[in-house]
């Protein structure tokens, strides 16, 4: 109180009543903040889950279906013909509006999400293990890292597991190559085996972390390598500086 020291013990009082009030309201409003940020990005990434899963799960099935009948008859109907081109079809446009988003939103958000979350992630274990917090501060690292942990595997499993739906037509495509005669569908030959080549070697259909690399189950192993291999260079530092 050396800034007001002819003040009132009840003035005083009013101070420390208002500073603690106020640095209160500071830590729910970051908690509330940081609950929103969350969600926004979780239910975006969660719709956008449940529209490409259900639709690709649709088509890889009826895909499955037809196989089946043809592989039961030997012969494939021009109806069948037509569901065959229209699942092509429908594939390649999911594939371009997927892509389409990810190169102009989330490309680049996801970037920053990884660039700043995986430090932020291990600085927190780090802070947690090593120095002596007090009660209040180690509840919001804890709160934190689980909500930002939390979100992140979800959203980031479920687009990993929409980009495996995307592949698995490309199983069954040799099996239907077999079955496509080249006199009578040629063109369909010819579609379904540029599909399987972009698909076995070509880019993979999945969102991508900026640079750092693709949205899949593999490339989200590789980024669980990445977390613990920056937790134990950050702890390192912690120890050798606290010795």
């Amino acid at each position: 109180m050396r800034l007001f020291p002819h003040a009132t013990l009840k003035c005083r009082t009013n101070i420390l009543l208002f500073v603690f009030i106020a640095d209160r309201c500071n830590f729910i409003v970051h908690i509330i903040f940081v609950l929103q940020c969350a969600i926004l990005i979780f239910c975006s990434m969660i719709a956008i889950y449940i529209i490409f899963h259900n639709t690709l799960k649709n088509l890889n099935e009826n895909f499955n279906t037809i196989l089946v009948n043809c592989l039961r008859r030997n012969t494939i109907s021009l109806y069948e013909k037509y569901q065959i081109y229209s699942i092509f079809r429908q594939h390649n446009r999911l594939a371009y509006y997927f892509l389409l988003t990810d190169k102009d939103v989330w490309s680049q958000l996801f970037f920053f999400i990884a660039l700043f979350g995986i430090p932020i992630k291990v600085t927190i274990m780090s802070e947690l293990i090593v120095e002596d917090l007090p009660i209040q501060a180690q509840l919001l690292f804890i709160f934190v890292a689980t909500i930002h942990t939390s979100t992140s595997f979800i959203t980031f499993m479920s687009l990993a597991k929409v980009s495996d739906d995307f592949h698995q037509i490309k199983k069954q495509i040799p099996s239907l190559q077999f079955r496509l005669k080249h006199n009578q569908h040629l063109r369909l030959k010819l579609k379904y085996d540029d599909l399987y080549e972009r698909l076995m070697f070509g880019r993979k259909i999945c969102y991508t972390i900026g640079y750092l690399g693709n949205l899949t189950f593999r490339g989200l192993f590789e980024a669980f390598l990445m977390h613990i291999m920056a937790f134990f260079l950050i702890i390192r530092f912690y120890i050798e500086s606290h010795n």
